[in-house]
């Protein structure tokens, strides 16, 4: 079965899976692998941790940008229409696409009035229609 993951997880690709994780049933292709397992899963090795928070994180890239984004309150981020800026890409994708494409694709149900946000349907529906 070329490409393909046998019962029980013995080959992928036609290559044997040579470690097995001493704390669950998993089996992985590399000790690189395995290592990055058990950091993700079981949240062993070295963690790294946020001095603001304590919070642990499997690769220091990964607390890098935890520290940038939540601490620091970077806004990478940047719209090409104005001047605002975000912190995610799909904050700013929902920006362009609501404020400056006018998308409003969630209508109210009773009355048929359109929202570019769900939240702002919602409101709607409570306040308006005491739903």
């Amino acid at each position: 079965m070329e490409n393909e993951q046998l019962v029980g997880g013995v080959e992928v690709g036609g290559e044997e899976l040579k470690e097995k994780c001493p704390l669950c049933p998993m089996k992985l292709r590399t000790r690189v692998n395995l290592q990055n397992h058990m950091r993700v899963v079981h949240k062993s090795g070295s963690e790294h941790r946020c001095l603001e928070c304590s919070a642990e994180f499997p690769w220091k890239s990964t607390l890098d940008n935890h520290v940038r984004l939540v601490h620091r309150k970077e806004r990478p981020f940047k719209c090409g229409r104005c001047d605002k800026a975000f912190r995610w890409s799909s904050h700013l994708q929902e920006h362009i696409w609501v404020v400056h494409e006018k998308k409003k694709p969630f209508k109210c149900e009773i009355c048929d009035k359109a929202f570019g946000r769900k939240n702002n349907r919602t409101k709607h529906e409570r306040k308006v229609h005491n739903r």
